[in-house]
């Protein structure tokens, strides 16, 4: 009788504490703590650019950074012949969340080309400290848009650090006020209209992270900032499902729609990741195995996408306008050589 009064009581006050918990959670969610509050309004313009895309034959980039950075659109539309779009933005945005913002625009003919960063590969969940971070800040209709069962997967992996610095930040007015006072999120319609204007004028942007940083293909329209200690490694552990599964329902709703869907590598600095160390080449025959299980099309090998150091401005995945070229050209010579086997 007492181990089962002292069951029942455990049991109620884990209940009690997860409540306190959630409902703490859900007190502090939407307030603008500490986050890339530049990126709601690039993404609006990347989702105007697509919307507005009427052609009935187009190719869309999708990645991360390296893409944004990386690809030059315009050129690939000019060599091409059919409009392309650039719609890279920042790597730490989930697999399933680009493969959601690209699906609907997709029509028969369409080709989707995804350089995707190595890290989209050793994610095992969309729910990392980053993108939870994110949400709670700036976007927490996303949140509630989850069903039941991902709204607790999404509880379960908020650090409850994080919401404590929520719960702080609602609480002292001051430090509320100086986080608004970084914001730069502005009305989907006056943003469109910035854009536009600067398209028309073209206008340089003051800031490589900003919406203006975007010209009407998508493509980064400046590259700099002073190279820091990126370290992007490929020794780690690969995820077991989530990049895999995704992929693969994607594929098959590529393969419906008669879309062609091809994976490519992003670009990297020359010696970073040492291509040639076993496990490295483990990782990247299990990455290229998996993808043909999927009978996704993979542009190259991850090794031959390195460049000179001189050839980055501020990261290990984000080329100048010179590395940019040589990028795009080779992928455009492998996209060209697929086309035609």
């Amino acid at each position: 009788m007492r181990v089962l009064r002292f069951s029942m009581g455990a049991a109620i006050l884990s209940i009690v504490a997860w409540s306190i918990y959630v409902t703490v959670f859900l007190v502090q969610l939407g307030v603008p703590t500490t986050a890339e509050y530049w990126l709601h309004d690039a993404q609006v313009v990347k989702d105007y650019l697509l919307k507005t895309q009427t052609e009935n034959k187009k190719v869309l980039i999708v990645g991360g950074s390296s893409v944004w950075f990386g690809i030059d659109a315009g050129e690939l539309e000019k060599t091409l012949g059919v409009t392309s779009i650039n719609l890279g933005l920042h790597a730490m945005l989930p697999l399933d969340r680009l493969i959601k913002q690209v699906g609907p625009a997709l029509r028969r003919g369409d080709t989707v080309i995804m350089p995707l960063e190595y890290e989209y590969y050793t994610f095992d969940t969309p729910y990392t400290d980053w993108y939870v971070n994110q949400i709670m800040a700036e976007d927490a209709a996303s949140f509630w848009n989850l069903n039941g069962f991902e709204k607790v997967r999404f509880v379960i992996a908020v650090p409850p650090t994080r919401v404590l610095e929520g719960l702080l930040t609602k609480i002292f007015s001051d430090r509320l006020n100086m986080v608004r006072r970084r914001q730069s999120r502005q009305n989907p319609e006056e943003v469109v209209a910035i854009m536009r204007r600067n398209w028309k004028q073209n206008t340089m942007p003051e800031d490589a992270y900003s919406f203006q940083n975007i010209d009407s293909h998508g493509d980064a329209i400046m590259s700099r900032g002073s190279f820091g200690t990126d370290s992007h490694s490929l020794k780690g552990s690969l995820a077991q499902s989530y990049p895999w599964n995704t992929l693969h329902a994607f594929a098959g709703y590529c393969v419906d729609r008669q879309v062609h869907l091809m994976i490519g590598w992003p670009p990297m600095v020359k010696g970073m990741i040492d291509f040639d160390s076993r496990r490295v080449k483990q990782n990247v025959q299990v990455i290229r195995q998996n993808l043909s299980q999927l009978g996704i099309p993979i542009l190259g090998l991850p090794s031959e996408f390195q460049y000179d150091r001189r050839l980055f401005s501020d990261s290990a995945y984000h080329l100048t306008h010179e590395g940019r070229t040589l990028h795009t050209q080779h992928m455009l010579r492998l996209i060209t050589a697929q086309a035609d086997s």
